[in-house]
């Protein structure tokens, strides 16, 4: 099915919908890392993206110290747990379980 120029897809659930994620971006990161030395990704998170990255954390084949992850959807404040932000989601369901290389994240400073 179509929408324009852009393939729909329909899933049975939102397992599927995030394995079938998971594999299609490890296809393309494979294909991308046969021709790079390195690559960056940009993740985000929230519970819409558990089953996704769980998911792309097993997929095969991925030379996962080759790539940058990083995540750029979060939530600041000097007052907020570690474990409530999105970063913290995305290094407990696929950057702990994979030897990824990482961009530190910059220092935030209130004005």
């Amino acid at each position: 099915m179509n929408y324009g120029r852009t393939d729909i897809v329909v899933c049975d659930s939102n397992q599927d919908l995030g394995e079938r994620a998971a594999r299609a971006v490890a296809e393309y990161l494979r294909a991308r890392l046969a021709g790079k030395d390195a690559l960056r990704i940009v993740f985000v998170a929230g519970e819409s993206q558990s089953t996704f990255c769980r998911a792309l954390a097993q997929q095969p084949d991925i030379d996962w110290q080759r790539i940058t992850c990083f995540n750029m959807d979060d939530f600041w404040d000097p007052r907020l747990s570690k474990r409530f932000t999105c970063g913290y989601q995305t290094e407990q369901e696929l950057l702990s379980t994979r030897a990824v290389r990482r961009l530190s994240p910059g220092r935030l400073r209130r004005p």
